[in-house]
């Protein structure tokens, strides 16, 4: 039986992007710009329009290897919980749990793609796990490197 991790890298091999190479250029080069900003990347659309399979792609392609020192993809499950998408996100980092990762990763570049998110609190609630607390780690508060990629779907 396959792992839900496995099930999801096995579906992306599957997947072919045809047609769509302007788009996953843009991405991709949204995505490499070497600045110190934050970076929050949107794809959105109604359901059916391939945002899945376009980022998925731009999550595979080798430009990506060795820009990021971290790169995790996950699909947000419904219902949403916070705590297993954390741990799913932990687990492709390297790190063997939540707290693990949150002693981690700070000041690592890394690159988070995160598909089917709800335009709603999903984001506030993920975003808080990652954002800097100065007061315990002061020297971990840039956002270099740090790319989120989402596919948002537009409800109908």
């Amino acid at each position: 039986m396959l792992s839900r991790t496995e099930t999801i890298i096995a579906a992306f091999k599957e997947s072919q992007l045809i047609g769509r190479e302007t788009e996953k250029s843009e991405i991709i080069k949204l995505i490499t710009t070497e600045d110190n900003q934050l970076e929050v990347i949107s794809v959105w659309g109604m359901g059916g329009l391939g945002k899945t399979t376009l980022v998925r792609d731009v999550y595979q392609d080798e430009k990506l290897g060795g820009k990021f020192e971290k790169r995790a993809c996950a699909t947000i499950m419904r219902p949403f919980n916070v705590n297993e998408l954390l741990q799913s996100l932990a687990s492709q980092f390297g790190y063997k749990d939540v707290p693990e990762m949150g002693n981690e990763l700070p000041g690592k570049k890394f690159l988070i793609i995160l598909d089917d998110l709800s335009p709603n609190a999903e984001w506030d609630t993920i975003i808080l796990h990652f954002s800097c607390n100065r007061e315990i780690k002061p020297d971990h508060c840039h956002h270099k490197g740090k790319r989120y990629c989402l596919t948002l779907f537009k409800e109908a």
